[in-house]
């Protein structure tokens, strides 16, 4: 199941809007069962790293772009 609440890159990272300005990222579960990593979980406490970037309005222009899940399953066939 692909998070709604995260946006994704055609990479097979997730990005998810935190407070203010801060933005959490991480790989999907198709990207680290590619990578052959076993991660029980992938999109909560397997982030990789926060960010923060500059203010929300910032942060909001830099997530424009982004996949949302819908997308990104698409992309990935769901997986």
């Amino acid at each position: 199941m692909i998070p709604e609440d995260a946006q994704y890159t055609e990479e097979h990272e997730w990005v998810r809007a935190g407070e203010g300005s801060i933005v959490t990222v991480g790989i999907t579960h198709y990207a680290q069962e590619a990578l052959g990593d076993i991660n029980s979980d992938p999109y909560g406490e397997g982030w990789l790293f926060r960010i923060g970037c500059g203010d929300e309005a910032e942060r909001n222009r830099q997530l424009e772009g982004l996949m949302s899940a819908r997308e990104y399953e698409g992309l990935t066939g769901g997986a």
